[in-house]
Protein backbone atom coordinates (compact mmCIF):
# COMPACT_ATOMS: atom_id res chain seq x y z
CA UNK A 1 0.00 0.00 0.00
CA UNK A 2 1.54 3.06 -0.91
CA UNK A 3 1.49 6.20 1.40
CA UNK A 4 1.95 10.11 1.18
CA UNK A 5 3.31 12.57 3.18
CA UNK A 6 1.25 14.67 4.93
CA UNK A 7 1.50 18.06 5.91
CA UNK A 8 3.18 18.52 9.60
CA UNK A 9 0.99 17.32 12.69
CA UNK A 10 2.77 18.25 15.78
CA UNK A 11 3.07 15.63 18.15
CA UNK A 12 1.20 16.24 21.26
CA UNK A 13 2.05 14.46 24.54
CA UNK A 14 -0.61 12.69 26.68
CA UNK A 15 -1.20 15.65 28.42
CA UNK A 16 -1.54 17.80 25.64
CA UNK A 17 -4.32 14.97 24.36
CA UNK A 18 -6.26 15.20 27.82
CA UNK A 19 -6.44 19.55 27.37
CA UNK A 20 -7.61 18.56 23.32
CA UNK A 21 -10.31 16.03 24.53
CA UNK A 22 -11.57 18.55 26.94
CA UNK A 23 -11.83 21.32 24.84
CA UNK A 24 -14.35 19.10 22.69
CA UNK A 25 -15.94 18.25 25.81
CA UNK A 26 -16.17 22.23 26.49
CA UNK A 27 -17.44 22.62 23.06
CA UNK A 28 -20.17 19.56 23.60
CA UNK A 29 -21.29 21.20 26.78
CA UNK A 30 -22.06 24.67 24.74
CA UNK A 31 -23.86 22.77 22.08
CA UNK A 32 -26.10 21.47 24.73
CA UNK A 33 -26.61 24.47 26.39
CA UNK A 34 -27.53 26.53 23.08
CA UNK A 35 -29.81 23.41 22.37
CA UNK A 36 -31.67 23.47 26.05
CA UNK A 37 -31.95 27.44 26.00
CA UNK A 38 -33.58 27.28 22.59
CA UNK A 39 -35.95 24.50 23.52
CA UNK A 40 -37.03 26.72 26.55
CA UNK A 41 -37.58 29.63 24.40
CA UNK A 42 -39.80 27.40 22.18
CA UNK A 43 -41.88 26.44 24.94
CA UNK A 44 -41.71 29.55 26.56
CA UNK A 45 -43.93 30.71 22.75
CA UNK A 46 -45.93 27.72 23.53
CA UNK A 47 -47.10 28.57 26.74
CA UNK A 48 -47.61 32.42 25.94
CA UNK A 49 -49.70 31.38 23.28
CA UNK A 50 -51.72 28.67 24.18
CA UNK A 51 -54.58 30.85 26.09
CA UNK A 52 -55.34 32.46 23.44
CA UNK A 53 -56.00 29.81 21.15
CA UNK A 54 -59.78 29.00 20.99
CA UNK A 55 -59.81 25.83 18.92
CA UNK A 56 -60.13 22.84 21.35
CA UNK A 57 -58.22 19.33 21.72
CA UNK A 58 -58.79 16.14 21.00
CA UNK A 59 -56.33 12.68 21.60
CA UNK A 60 -54.54 10.26 18.83
CA UNK A 61 -53.23 8.14 20.56
CA UNK A 62 -51.32 8.64 23.41
CA UNK A 63 -51.05 12.59 21.85
CA UNK A 64 -52.60 15.69 22.13
CA UNK A 65 -53.55 16.97 18.94
CA UNK A 66 -55.05 20.68 18.32
CA UNK A 67 -57.42 21.34 16.00
CA UNK A 68 -57.24 23.98 13.72
CA UNK A 69 -59.70 26.80 13.98
CA UNK A 70 -59.66 29.72 11.42
CA UNK A 71 -59.78 32.22 13.94
CA UNK A 72 -56.45 31.34 15.43
CA UNK A 73 -54.44 31.48 11.91
CA UNK A 74 -52.86 34.69 13.01
CA UNK A 75 -52.02 33.58 16.24
CA UNK A 76 -50.76 30.29 14.79
CA UNK A 77 -48.85 32.38 11.91
CA UNK A 78 -46.95 34.83 14.94
CA UNK A 79 -45.82 31.68 16.70
CA UNK A 80 -44.08 30.08 13.79
CA UNK A 81 -42.86 33.40 13.46
CA UNK A 82 -41.43 33.74 16.40
CA UNK A 83 -39.88 30.15 16.85
CA UNK A 84 -38.86 30.43 13.37
CA UNK A 85 -36.49 33.30 14.65
CA UNK A 86 -35.75 31.07 17.87
CA UNK A 87 -34.77 28.50 15.35
CA UNK A 88 -32.42 30.75 12.86
CA UNK A 89 -30.86 32.45 16.08
CA UNK A 90 -29.62 28.74 16.69
CA UNK A 91 -28.32 27.14 13.91
CA UNK A 92 -26.14 30.79 13.50
CA UNK A 93 -25.02 29.99 16.94
CA UNK A 94 -24.23 26.23 16.25
CA UNK A 95 -22.57 27.04 13.02
CA UNK A 96 -19.41 27.64 13.71
CA UNK A 97 -19.31 25.81 16.89
CA UNK A 98 -20.13 22.39 15.20
CA UNK A 99 -17.84 22.98 12.88
CA UNK A 100 -14.91 23.03 15.28
CA UNK A 101 -16.68 19.74 17.02
CA UNK A 102 -16.12 17.95 13.41
CA UNK A 103 -12.54 19.43 12.49
CA UNK A 104 -11.34 18.23 16.34
CA UNK A 105 -12.51 15.01 15.30
CA UNK A 106 -11.24 14.55 12.19
CA UNK A 107 -7.90 15.94 14.06
CA UNK A 108 -8.23 13.05 16.69
CA UNK A 109 -8.88 10.42 13.76
CA UNK A 110 -5.53 11.68 12.24
CA UNK A 111 -3.62 11.55 15.67
CA UNK A 112 -4.87 7.94 15.70
CA UNK A 113 -3.19 7.19 12.74
CA UNK A 114 0.11 9.06 12.69
CA UNK A 115 1.46 9.52 16.39
CA UNK A 116 -0.74 7.20 18.63
CA UNK A 117 -1.02 3.34 16.57
CA UNK A 118 1.21 1.22 19.03
CA UNK A 119 3.55 1.02 16.74
CA UNK A 120 4.28 4.43 16.89
CA UNK A 121 3.89 4.53 20.62
CA UNK A 122 6.40 1.39 21.08
CA UNK A 123 8.91 3.11 18.36
CA UNK A 124 8.74 6.42 21.39
CA UNK A 125 9.26 4.30 23.88
CA UNK A 126 11.94 5.17 26.65
CA UNK A 127 13.57 3.52 29.62
CA UNK A 128 13.65 5.53 32.73
CA UNK A 129 16.90 6.25 32.16
CA UNK A 130 16.19 8.42 29.03
CA UNK A 131 16.25 8.16 25.40
CA UNK A 132 19.84 6.79 25.02
CA UNK A 133 19.51 3.84 27.19
CA UNK A 134 16.70 3.14 24.99
CA UNK A 135 18.24 3.11 21.57
CA UNK A 136 20.95 1.18 23.16
CA UNK A 137 18.89 -1.49 24.54
CA UNK A 138 17.00 -1.71 20.51
CA UNK A 139 20.87 -1.71 19.52
CA UNK A 140 21.56 -4.97 21.23
CA UNK A 141 17.83 -6.71 20.81
CA UNK A 142 18.83 -5.82 16.79
CA UNK A 143 22.29 -7.71 16.92
CA UNK A 144 20.64 -10.73 19.07
CA UNK A 145 17.59 -10.97 16.76
CA UNK A 146 20.08 -11.41 13.49
CA UNK A 147 21.81 -14.88 15.23
CA UNK A 148 18.60 -16.31 16.68
CA UNK A 149 15.84 -18.57 14.99
CA UNK A 150 12.13 -18.62 14.57
CA UNK A 151 11.67 -20.21 18.16
CA UNK A 152 13.83 -18.03 20.03
CA UNK A 153 12.51 -14.93 18.42
CA UNK A 154 9.01 -16.18 19.23
CA UNK A 155 9.86 -16.94 22.98
CA UNK A 156 11.34 -12.83 23.04
CA UNK A 157 8.07 -12.36 21.45
CA UNK A 158 5.98 -14.14 24.50
CA UNK A 159 8.80 -12.16 27.04
CA UNK A 160 7.49 -8.50 25.87
CA UNK A 161 4.10 -9.60 26.16
CA UNK A 162 4.17 -11.57 29.34
CA UNK A 163 6.11 -8.10 30.94
CA UNK A 164 4.58 -5.34 28.58
CA UNK A 165 8.25 -3.99 27.98
CA UNK A 166 7.66 -1.67 25.05
CA UNK A 167 11.21 -1.34 24.36
CA UNK A 168 11.80 -5.37 23.63
CA UNK A 169 8.58 -5.43 21.74
CA UNK A 170 9.60 -2.84 19.77
CA UNK A 171 12.49 -4.69 18.97
CA UNK A 172 10.83 -7.81 18.67
CA UNK A 173 8.45 -6.10 16.10
CA UNK A 174 11.01 -4.59 13.85
CA UNK A 175 12.99 -7.76 13.74
CA UNK A 176 9.74 -9.97 12.70
CA UNK A 177 9.02 -7.14 9.98
CA UNK A 178 12.16 -7.25 8.11
CA UNK A 179 11.92 -11.00 8.12
CA UNK A 180 10.74 -13.08 5.06
CA UNK A 181 7.24 -14.51 5.61
CA UNK A 182 8.48 -17.98 5.92
CA UNK A 183 11.14 -16.93 8.35
CA UNK A 184 8.52 -14.96 10.74
CA UNK A 185 7.68 -16.94 14.35
CA UNK A 186 4.19 -15.01 13.72
CA UNK A 187 2.37 -12.45 12.11
CA UNK A 188 3.51 -8.99 12.99
CA UNK A 189 0.43 -7.95 13.69
CA UNK A 190 -0.70 -10.34 15.84
CA UNK A 191 1.53 -9.59 17.65
CA UNK A 192 1.43 -6.30 18.42
CA UNK A 193 -2.49 -6.64 19.13
CA UNK A 194 -2.01 -8.25 21.82
CA UNK A 195 1.20 -6.29 23.29
CA UNK A 196 0.05 -4.26 26.01
CA UNK A 197 0.45 -0.62 26.70
CA UNK A 198 -0.63 1.55 29.48
CA UNK A 199 0.16 4.63 26.80
CA UNK A 200 -1.14 3.38 24.17
CA UNK A 201 -4.55 2.74 25.59
CA UNK A 202 -4.90 5.66 27.33
CA UNK A 203 -4.48 7.95 24.33
CA UNK A 204 -6.62 5.51 22.12
CA UNK A 205 -9.33 5.86 24.65
CA UNK A 206 -8.59 10.06 24.96
CA UNK A 207 -8.68 10.58 21.05
CA UNK A 208 -11.99 7.79 20.77
CA UNK A 209 -13.83 10.41 23.02
CA UNK A 210 -13.00 13.13 21.17
CA UNK A 211 -14.48 11.31 17.94
CA UNK A 212 -17.84 10.20 20.31
CA UNK A 213 -18.48 13.54 21.76
CA UNK A 214 -18.37 15.21 18.36
CA UNK A 215 -20.96 12.67 17.38
CA UNK A 216 -23.34 12.87 20.46
CA UNK A 217 -23.02 16.48 19.28
CA UNK A 218 -24.45 15.95 15.78
CA UNK A 219 -27.05 13.80 17.01
CA UNK A 220 -28.53 16.77 19.20
CA UNK A 221 -28.43 18.70 16.79
CA UNK A 222 -29.78 16.53 14.19
CA UNK A 223 -32.76 15.44 17.29
CA UNK A 224 -33.86 18.82 18.41
CA UNK A 225 -37.44 19.19 18.58
CA UNK A 226 -37.27 15.51 17.48
CA UNK A 227 -36.95 16.77 14.19
CA UNK A 228 -34.75 14.59 11.86
CA UNK A 229 -35.13 16.21 8.46
CA UNK A 230 -32.59 16.52 5.67
CA UNK A 231 -31.88 19.94 7.12
CA UNK A 232 -30.88 18.73 10.44
CA UNK A 233 -29.18 15.64 9.13
CA UNK A 234 -26.86 17.83 7.04
CA UNK A 235 -25.65 19.12 10.10
CA UNK A 236 -23.69 15.64 10.94
CA UNK A 237 -22.99 15.20 7.37
CA UNK A 238 -21.61 18.52 5.90
CA UNK A 239 -18.17 17.44 6.45
CA UNK A 240 -15.22 19.67 6.58
CA UNK A 241 -15.62 21.16 3.19
CA UNK A 242 -15.82 24.80 1.92
CA UNK A 243 -15.15 26.17 5.68
CA UNK A 244 -15.87 29.63 6.45
CA UNK A 245 -12.71 32.34 5.77
CA UNK A 246 -14.21 33.56 9.22
CA UNK A 247 -13.13 30.98 10.75
CA UNK A 248 -9.33 31.09 9.93
CA UNK A 249 -7.14 33.00 12.28
CA UNK A 250 -4.20 33.23 10.44
CA UNK A 251 -2.09 31.71 12.93
CA UNK A 252 1.01 30.12 12.09
CA UNK A 253 1.30 27.52 15.20
CA UNK A 254 -1.53 25.29 15.77
CA UNK A 255 0.11 24.73 19.95
CA UNK A 256 -0.44 26.92 22.63
CA UNK A 257 2.47 28.19 25.23
CA UNK A 258 1.47 24.31 26.97
CA UNK A 259 1.75 22.32 23.92
CA UNK A 260 -1.87 22.12 23.65
CA UNK A 261 -4.32 22.72 20.27
CA UNK A 262 -5.37 26.32 20.25
CA UNK A 263 -9.28 26.39 20.22
CA UNK A 264 -8.78 29.45 16.99
CA UNK A 265 -6.86 26.72 14.59
CA UNK A 266 -8.97 23.61 14.71
CA UNK A 267 -10.68 24.26 11.61
CA UNK A 268 -7.74 26.36 9.84
CA UNK A 269 -5.70 23.46 10.46
CA UNK A 270 -7.73 20.54 10.16
CA UNK A 271 -9.15 22.49 6.38
CA UNK A 272 -4.88 22.71 6.17
CA UNK A 273 -4.59 18.86 6.54
CA UNK A 274 -7.25 18.02 4.02
CA UNK A 275 -5.96 19.85 1.32
CA UNK A 276 -2.50 18.47 1.22
CA UNK A 277 -4.18 15.05 0.79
Amino acid sequence: MSKTLQKQLPLLSLAGLRDFAAGQTRRHDEVKRLLSGAQAEIAKIDAEAKQFFTGGTRRVGNTEVRINNRADAALQAQVADRKGKVRMALDEQLRALHKQIIAAKAIAKEYATRHWSKAQVLNRATTGSGVAEGLARRAHYATIFERVGKAQLFDFGQLAIDTGDAILGDAVYRAVMTRARDERPFPPAEFIAILPNGEFDEASAILQSVMDEADQAGIAIATFEGRTGQVSLSRITMGLQGLDDSLRTGDDDMLDEAGGIKESALVRFNSELQKGR
